[in-house]
């Protein structure tokens, strides 16, 4: 069995929209895309998540979307094996899930909103696509 090793992350695209007074009230929803890419050559998987966070009533009133790639090395990973690969793709989403829910919290502070906090993100394992 493989194991990831994780090796860093980057978030590549950052947008932010706040149209909202002190009086405000909003409902946040969250959603998290996240895909598995799996390099032969370097040994290497990226773990592609784009997070957004809005207004769930209104649109424009408060968004907040990045684009974070986490990547990993791993040795030992057979392409073929799909159990091998639906359990890396919920590993990576859970080692980086605590990266989007820092990101998430310090930046919805600083610009002056009470701290967003994601609910746990869960892989459910029939949603994973491994080709």
């Amino acid at each position: 069995m493989s194991t990831l090793h994780f090796l860093g992350a980057s978030i590549d695209d950052f947008t932010f929209q706040k149209n909202i007074r002190k009086d405000t009230e909003m409902r946040l929803e969250a959603t998290v895309k996240f895909a598995v890419r799996y390099n032969g050559e370097t040994k290497q998987f990226a773990g592609d998540a784009t997070v957004t966070v809005q207004d769930a009533g209104h649109e424009g009133l408060f968004r907040l979307k990045f684009h974070h790639v986490g990547v990993f090395a791993c040795e030992g990973f057979d392409h073929n094996d799909e159990n091998e690969k639906r359990r890396l793709h919920m590993e990576a989403a859970g080692m980086l899930q605590p990266l989007w829910n820092q990101t998430i919290t310090l930046f919805s502070a600083m610009v002056g909103i009470p701290p967003v906090k994601l609910p746990p993100y869960r892989v459910a394992d029939p949603n994973i696509r491994t080709s």
